[in-house]
């Protein structure tokens, strides 16, 4: 069995941030900045940024890479294949940020643990595949105990505010009947890919069309119902998903400009797990412009009930990237395979910047 537990130590672990989007340009700046970590390699496949040094991404991001970015880092390239990001160098770990289709990443995943590398990955198809892609699970799970590495999936949703935060707050209670959980969330207050992926400023019919096709809009609503259902012993026979978008009843501010009343402001989601046509199961997750009331919350009926509610909401992109980090010790500590998050031990904090 193959385990490295992280230590204080300058250079303990070993990170490849696979992916150079949004999240993981955040990530791979965190790493420079948290003890115990070090930057290893870093890869993207878009032929706009490999090649690049990596502190010109950063650079570019609007952070402050200077103080951060030294040693070999600062002469670390970008490279456009794993093989390449390494070239004989030894690494621990891949944070992986790069799509959130599991059918799409299984090339990823499949080379970073040839390579010998343990996986925590935001691809949110990830967070509970045994149940939605077993065939493709079945394969990774495989292939992490041959090579001796660990992998999962996880983030901010899936992985934590509507799954494992809910879980964790019913963990003190008997006989859990029911849970309801929402989140609602500002898409004014999100960057411009968020606004493009809950649809702002499309007609309604085309909001429409994008949702029947799928893959539009919040991915993981599903793994998440289900990582509930299983941490809570709820069970559902049927599940039900519904989605629509949210018309702006005035005009409003997007990122792309002016989004006109009777345009679309957002989608709101919905799943509910049923058992014996009861509903006893609710997932509610608003992303739309103008959202006053951000929040979430969820509500719980057992012995004794919970009512859980965080003002304002956890945000999106810097929890996921500390939901990332965080998990770094817990799959280095794991066993072999592919693991979920209701697998290893409850979420803590780890990431600690070098002062």
């Amino acid at each position: 069995m193959r385990s490295r537990k992280p230590s204080s130590r300058r250079g303990d672990l070993r990170i490849v941030q696979y992916g150079l989007g949004a999240i993981g340009v955040a990530c791979a700046r965190a790493v420079l900045e948290t003890e115990g970590l070090v930057l290893a390699g870093a890869v993207d496949v878009d032929p706009g940024k490999a090649g690049l040094l990596l502190s010109e991404i950063l650079e570019a991001s609007g952070g402050k890479p200077s103080a951060r970015v030294d040693g070999p880092a600062s002469r670390m390239t970008v490279a456009a294949t794993l093989a390449r990001a390494l070239d004989g160098r030894r690494a621990d770990i891949a944070l992986h940020t790069t799509q959130s289709s599991l059918r799409r990443v299984f090339p990823q995943l499949r080379a970073c643990m040839d390579a010998g590398l343990s996986v925590v990955s935001s691809t949110e198809e990830l967070a509970l595949p045994f149940a939605t892609e077993p065939a493709i699970a079945r394969k990774l799970d495989a292939l992490a105990r041959k090579k001796g590495v660990a992998v999962l999936g996880t983030g901010v949703n899936p992985g934590f505010v509507m799954d494992i935060l809910p879980i964790l707050a019913a963990a003190a209670s008997r006989d859990v009947r029911s849970i309801r959980i929402e989140r609602v969330l500002d898409a004014g207050k999100r960057r411009a890919s968020f606004q493009r992926k809950v649809g702002v400023g499309l007609s309604p019919s085309e909001a429409r069309r994008r949702l029947h096709e799928g893959g539009f809009g919040h991915i993981g609503l599903l793994e998440s119902a289900l990582l509930v259902a299983s941490g809570c012993d709820l069970h559902p026979d049927e599940i039900r998903e519904t989605s629509h978008p949210v018309i702006a009843t005035r005009a409003m501010k997007s990122a792309f400009g002016t989004v006109r009343r009777g345009e679309v402001a957002g989608l709101h989601q919905s799943l509910s797990g049923l058992r014996r046509g009861e509903e006893i199961l609710r997932l509610d997750v608003v992303m739309a412009l103008g959202v006053s009331d951000t929040h979430d919350a969820a509500t719980i009926d057992a012995d004794p009930p919970v009512r859980l509610r965080l003002e304002g909401g956890i945000p999106g992109d810097t929890a996921t990237i500390g939901a990332l980090l965080n998990a770094i010790p817990r799959i280095c500590a794991a066993s072999p395979g592919l693991h979920t998050a209701l697998d290893l031990p409850i979420p803590r904090p780890f990431a600690r910047t070098r002062r």
